[in-house]
């Protein structure tokens, strides 16, 4: 009776061992088992940062565009570009400083903000850098229609940025990325160049020469309408350039 008593023991014994021995080792499977790091990248690594003209330090926006980079090897200042219609606009107005050039009221900080501005010369020869033209009447015209046309009141807000705009009833929905804002102008008179128009209204610059006195020039106002008209080639406007 007491062999009996001691087997049966010695199978209890092990049987009891085999159950435990199993029980810890679900237990490791579930709270991890291998320890060896994942093969995924964390975050978003360095593609946010990659540059070029269809390139996106901006990333894409709710309207479908997005932005790319371009670095004016003549002074290393990096611009906004976007691709609006198969043409790569500059998204910022210019600000390359050369003789003749000059901040709005020749403060520099209005420089920082709406870029330089320019006489129609130097505009077309000067501001935009090499593989790169000032918008012609032609790139104007298609951005144009493509807005809405010069006769359509939504036109003008799908061009205007977000902000910048004199209030902010005058800011635009910026639907493609072009982001104008409204540098105005400066003009000669007998005692040198005035200034008029921040906040109110944009003047660009088309390549257009119409005479020897005048060339084509567009603008946006903060009331929403869009113009083209003949400017004196002595005024000072705002320059946007265009990929070759």
């Amino acid at each position: 009776m007491k062999k009996q008593f001691s087997k049966f023991a010695q199978v209890a014994g092990i049987m009891l061992a085999l159950v435990f021995t199993f029980s810890c080792s679900n237990n490791d499977d579930n709270n991890g088992g291998s320890s060896s790091p994942s093969s995924s990248p964390s975050g978003g690594g360095d593609d946010s940062s990659s540059s070029g003209d269809n390139g996106g330090s901006g990333g894409s926006s709710s309207s479908g565009y997005s932005y790319g980079v371009m670095t004016d090897t003549r002074d290393r200042q990096t611009y906004k570009t976007v691709v609006i219609d198969n043409k790569t606009w500059m998204a910022e107005n210019m600000n390359y400083l050369i003789d003749g050039s000059t901040c709005y009221n020749e403060e520099p900080n209005n420089c920082d903000t709406y870029g330089m501005l320019y006489d129609w010369d130097d505009a077309v020869n000067k501001a935009c850098p090499s593989s790169w033209h000032l918008a012609t009447k032609d790139d104007w015209e298609d951005l144009v229609y493509l807005a809405g046309g010069l006769s359509s009141d939504a036109a003008a807000a799908k061009l205007k940025a977000e902000s910048g705009w004199n209030s902010s009833r005058s800011n635009g929905t910026n639907d493609y990325g072009f982001s104008a804002i409204p540098g105005g102008e400066g003009y000669l008179t007998s005692y040198g160049y005035s200034f008029r128009d921040l906040g109110n209204i944009g003047k660009w610059w088309s390549s257009e020469d119409r005479n020897n006195t005048s060339a084509g020039r567009w603008d946006i106002t903060a009331a929403g309408k869009i113009n083209y008209i003949g400017s004196n080639k002595s005024n000072l406007h705002s320059v946007r350039c265009v990929k070759n």
